[in-house]
């Protein structure tokens, strides 16, 4: 992106996509499975056995998953979870919430992958010398987990074209809306310019 050219900074709003739902439905099938297995187990007095298992895990997990397509289908995804924007980065809890302002953020980076991780999540670093109230937003719209905000994009889509986006990618494109929209910093003055400035310089030496 051309720094100077702000038609390419514009407000980008990002969702949950069809994929969120198939995850969602996985998820809750295993749980009951779990729980069911748990229930016959309580119910019999007795270890279930492998076979047993295997038939309950079937006839629960594949009408559950099927019902993903259902879900996502009738349910869609329409809720924004991440917009960014000239004004700032902003995760909507509610309808009047406002961005953070990019000159809050103190540094964005990329995680470093652990021996566990399958992906690198997109650190977002809020600066220390934030004023009480500032630090509260940041903290109220991170859930209250602190001044880092954490995003993973590999179940979001972009609302308007329904592109994804890698978390390197994101990392790119936020550092490139912090650049353009936080204030340069001051140069500062050479020790001599302070020495003789304007105000001190007499003429008379």
């Amino acid at each position: 992106m051309a720094d100077g050219d702000l038609q390419q900074f514009k407000e980008i709003r990002f969702r949950y996509s069809s994929k969120a739902a198939y995850l969602v439905a996985i998820v809750v099938a295993i749980v009951v499975c779990q729980a069911s297995l748990g229930l016959l187990e309580l119910v019999t007095g007795d270890d279930v056995s492998p076979s047993a298992r295997v038939l309950v895990q079937i006839s629960l997990l594949v009408p559950l998953v099927s019902l993903a397509p259902w879900l996502s289908r009738s349910h869609p995804m329409k809720r924004t979870q991440l917009v960014i924007s000239p004004e700032g980065i902003l995760r909507p809890l509610r309808a009047d919430d406002r961005p953070l302002p990019w000159p809050w953020v103190a540094r964005i980076i990329l995680e470093t992958p652990g021996p566990r991780s399958l992906t690198r999540r997109v650190f977002v670093v809020f600066r220390d010398d934030l004023d009480d109230e500032d630090r509260s937003k940041v903290v109220k719209m991170n859930n209250g987990s602190g001044t880092i905000m954490s995003v993973d994009m590999r179940l979001l889509v972009d609302e308007d074209t329904g592109a994804t986006l890698s978390n390197a990618a994101l990392l790119d494109l936020m550092n490139a809306y912090c650049r353009r929209f936080s204030p340069s910093p001051a140069p500062e003055e050479p020790e001599d310019a302070k020495a003789y400035s304007s105000a001190a310089w007499t003429g008379l030496d």
